[in-house]
């Protein structure tokens, strides 16, 4: 019974995908109204790869060191409490370390999609 329930609906399955098929090759959906000259950036890969890694480092960065700018504020309103004061000297070490991490990252990147994906001259 559960192999007769499987098969009919894998039948009922392909049934739609191929009537889905036929619909859809049916409809105009505007090919003819694209104008031909429309092209990409004249970018090629390694250089689109490397704007989108460096625009995520710098988010990250940005992020970091907003992460520090809260540490340092820390410690300034921490009015002598040892425990915000640690928790802020903790906060800002661990901003800086991402930030250096952040850096090393991207250079290695940049440096590999160079090497890998540059034309040979």
């Amino acid at each position: 019974m559960k192999n007769m329930i499987k098969k009919s609906l894998f039948s009922v399955a392909g049934i739609f995908l191929l009537a889905q098929n036929n619909f859809a090759n049916a409809i105009n959906f505007g090919e003819g109204n694209v104008s031909s000259g429309v092209k990409g950036s004249e970018n090629t890969a390694d250089t689109v790869i490397q704007n989108l890694i460096t625009t995520a480092a710098t988010f990250l960065a940005i992020v970091a060191v907003i992460f520090a700018i809260y540490g340092w504020f820390s410690i300034l309103t921490a009015a002598g409490d040892e425990k915000k004061v640690s928790k802020g000297k903790t906060i800002l070490i661990q901003a800086l370390l991402w930030l250096l991490v952040i850096w090393i990252a991207n250079s290695v990147v940049q440096w590999v999609i160079t090497k890998l994906l540059a034309p040979s001259a």
